[in-house]
């Protein structure tokens, strides 16, 4: 990387009437942290400590602008005055360390639901985009919706906040105006591309005449919805940008792609490539001369650099990767790339959107969202040093084992394998799954450099903690693979677990595979066996298999490449027994039975259990024990690396 790439990632940009210290932005996202909608303490924390971490610019969270858009309960509803105050706390706190923070706002139209407004939903034209049929609004509700973007402007501008982005990207009604796919209408506000422009410019116009020349506005634009037949395309994308550039109305443009048939490429997971995006962002670039953002996995600051030199964009979204290391600017410019905390793509913890309202955090940075708690302002060196041993070097020790040592104690991680990771290691021989190694590859880094002793191949029983006089012992000894006992025929020779089946086991032309954990231990496996060229057949007692992939974004890609490879698949079905060669299964609600038949092996993959008999037989015999991680409950990183964390602190 040479001194004159790293330098334009962080050198200033003018926006309107304002500078931005740096290029990196930390973008717009639900984050479910308001408090009786509007901004609250979370929120605080949070957003200061990605401008302590060096964001140039930080663009809050979506706030709504009209009493008919209330799409989740902790959303921000920017047009109620008493939002302004928690807008002026959010800017004070991150003006402390020179960041710029803009407001998003936006209208979700149809792209809701009224359990919360108890009203209808609005759209251009009642096209049906999730669950409920809107109502086709009216010129005076047109005329409603911009003047709740000019209140809330007035909003966030009365807070000190330095400038607006309006969303017109995914789930926003701006875009369902843009947009051919959502937009019928045959009046002034439909038809062609200038009439489909109108209620944008409307919008624009309005907010532009309250908040004055000099309060920098952007526009947030869908380059590409994955719909060419009626959708907004690159091509028409370029023309709507062009038309807007030459309003002169706006001060910079953001770019995202996806749409309502394709709301996984709008928040892409880890089987979308990195940067993937930035080709969009350089051609709404060439037809306009005001600065362009981009975003799309850019998760490394070389990455960035790399679009930045090549004037694909001016600035660049890094939203997930300082969700994951809001330290992220520090470490690029004090040359400490290589302690950069990655963004794997795996959209779990940092996906919330939905009906569950969790609080936005992150798999492998425990401290996301939960920055008063655990940031690392917070963590206090320790008054007692301690030897602490660690035995289990997953992400639940490693975690344990990085907070302990940043409080100061002696630490030593034990583990049987040739590497440090656990389960990780499995995970990720999944195909598409490699990334996921950035979470172990962080922590033994960190551990490292913290200067945390590390045995391999080293197997440790009661006598050798005992002898080790340690005076904290952290059990991180994972899991156990379930076995199939239970299932008539389970103990066959030819039905095997998904760790065997991962771990060199022979397999037969002809496999079932049983998921009954709905995630990636089974899906993955289903993957990779049918690259093989093996007849698979997948059965899952949910209504489809991998359920949980729903929540992350990769179902729909997921589907897309197995039923490409041929794989069969058979929800809500249970086993009813295996024989040497059939396999009988019965529908859950029918109860209807059926047989597969010539199956050369049968692959279960179930929950597992806790490897905890170590814990029983050494806590009565050292000074202090803790469990973490899949020892205590079998569960995913994300909780395994939080009560590392926790854990670590308590040492």
């Amino acid at each position: 990387m040479s001194i004159t790439k790293q330098k334009q990632l962080l050198a200033p940009l003018t926006i309107g009437s304002i500078e931005i210290p740096n290029r990196v932005v930390f973008g717009a996202h639900p984050t479910n942290f308001a408090e009786k909608n509007i901004p609250g303490e979370r929120h605080l924390h949070y957003y200061e400590e990605r401008a302590r971490g060096g964001a140039g610019l930080i663009i809050v969270e979506e706030g709504y602008v009209h009493e008919s858009d209330f799409p989740y309960e902790y959303a921000i509803l920017a047009y109620k005055p008493e939002v302004t105050e928690g807008y002026r706390q959010l800017t004070n706190a991150v003006h402390k360390y020179g960041t710029k923070i803009f407001a998003q706002l936006g209208h979700s139209g149809s792209q809701a639901d009224s359990s919360l407004s108890q009203r209808e939903l609005w759209s251009p034209s009642g096209f049906q985009t999730d669950a409920e049929v809107p109502k086709i609004m009216e010129q005076e509700d047109i005329q409603a919706v911009v003047r709740g973007f000019v209140t809330s402007s007035r909003h966030v501008k009365e807070a000190g906040v330095d400038g607006i982005e309006l969303n017109g990207g995914q789930r926003s009604l701006i875009r369902q105006f843009m947009s051919g796919l959502t937009n019928h209408r045959q009046d002034e506000y439909g038809g062609t591309l200038e009439n489909r422009l109108r209620f944008v410019r409307e919008i624009i116009a309005a907010i532009r005449k309250e908040v004055g020349r000099d309060f920098p506005i952007g526009l947030r634009v869908t380059v590409d919805e994955y719909a060419p037949w009626a959708g907004i395309t690159p091509e028409e994308a370029e023309e709507i940008v062009h038309l807007l550039t030459v309003d002169g109305m706006l001060d910079f443009f953001s770019t995202s792609v996806g749409s309502i048939y394709s709301t996984h490429m709008t928040r892409p997971s880890m089987y979308v490539s990195q940067g993937f995006a930035a080709d969009y962002t350089a051609r709404i670039k060439a037809v306009s001369n005001l600065p362009v953002m981009g975003g799309g996995r850019i998760v490394h600051p070389q990455q960035a650099e790399s679009f930045l030199e090549d004037r694909k964009m001016d600035f660049v979204e890094m939203t997930r990767a300082q969700i994951a290391d809001p330290a992220l600017v520090t470490k690029y410019k004090d040359n400490q790339i290589g302690r950069i905390r990655p963004c794997i793509g795996c959209n779990q913890e940092c996906s919330v959107y939905g009906s569950l309202n969790r609080k936005i955090s992150c798999i492998h940075n425990a401290a996301a969202g939960y920055e008063k708690e655990l940031g690392a302002s917070v963590i206090k060196p320790s008054r007692n040093k301690k030897k602490v041993m660690v035995i289990g070097g997953g992400p639940a020790g490693l975690e344990a084992a990085r907070i302990a040592a940043i409080r100061g104690h002696h630490v030593s991680v034990y583990d049987g394998a040739g590497k440090l990771g656990g389960q990780v290691n499995t995970a990720m021989k999944g195909p598409g799954r490699e990334e996921i190694a950035g979470v172990v590859r962080y922590l033994e880094n960190e551990l490292r450099h913290l200067g945390v002793d590390i045995y391999l191949n080293t197997y440790v029983d009661k006598k050798q903690v005992v002898s080790a006089a340690a005076d904290t012992v952290i059990l991180a000894t994972g899991s156990v693979h379930r076995l199939p006992h239970e299932y008539e025929g389970g103990s066959l020779p030819h039905v095997i677990t998904g760790f065997d089946a991962w771990n060199g086991a022979d397999i037969g032309d002809n496999v079932v595979i049983v998921d009954e954990v709905g995630s990636y231990q089974s899906t993955t496996l289903i993957e990779k066996i049918a690259r093989e060229g093996k007849n698979v057949t997948a059965i899952t007692s949910e209504l489809f298999v991998g359920v949980s992939l729903a929540q992350t974004l990769d179902i729909s890609l997921w589907n897309q490449r197995v039923y490409s490879l041929g794989v069969t698949m058979i929800p809500r079905s249970r086993i009813k027994k295996i024989t040497e060669r059939d396999v009988h299964i019965f529908e859950r609600f029918s109860k209807v039975e059926s047989v597969l038949r010539e199956i050369d092996t049968v692959i279960f993959c179930l929950p597992e259990l806790p490897q905890e008999s170590l814990y029983y037989e050494i806590k009565d015999s050292v000074r202090q024990v803790f469990r973490v991680g899949d020892c205590v409950a079998p569960r995913g990183i994300g909780m395994a690396i939080v009560e590392g964390n926790q854990v670590g602190r308590r040492v």
